[in-house]
């Protein structure tokens, strides 16, 4: 879920249940950017690390990650990123093609007809597919 404070800032998205577990939240970086922060487990431990050290780049050594890396490797020549190496990062860069993917798979599913008509479910005696709620939720509406 989405959390922060409108007002002062701090946006971040955390886990629901005991407590929030902070998932990504963003830093200033420069005068006028901010890059995401990502939590990485190191010993049990939940450490927000940096976008700018979990990157890899668009040149120069394949598999290198993290722009002090860069910095002291000869064959990067300039600093343009093309992923950030962290699960959460791949998963919220796939988001639309899962998305995709769900619509395609529970396109024809009662309930995801039912719920994306925008008469819900009421009188039709069942629940909605937990799936087809999900793809909903996500804005997959047609």
């Amino acid at each position: 879920m989405w959390i922060g404070d409108a007002r002062h800032g701090g946006f971040c998205l955390a886990t629901e249940g005991r407590g929030y577990q902070y998932v990504m939240d963003f830093v200033r970086m420069g005068m006028s950017g901010a890059q995401p922060r990502f939590q990485v487990r190191e010993d049990g431990n939940g450490l927000m690390v940096p976008a700018r050290d979990l990157c890899t780049f668009q040149v120069g050594t394949p598999g290198l990650v993290g722009y002090a890396a860069a910095k002291a490797d000869r064959s990067v020549y300039r600093y343009q990123i093309d992923d950030i190496d962290h699960p959460d990062a791949r998963l919220i860069k796939s988001a639309p093609e899962l998305l995709d993917a769900l619509k395609n798979e529970h396109g024809g599913c009662p309930g995801y007809v039912l719920e994306t008509s925008g008469h819900g479910l009421d009188g039709q005696g069942g629940e909605p597919c937990p799936t087809c709620a999900l793809i909903v939720r996500a804005g997959g509406r047609k």
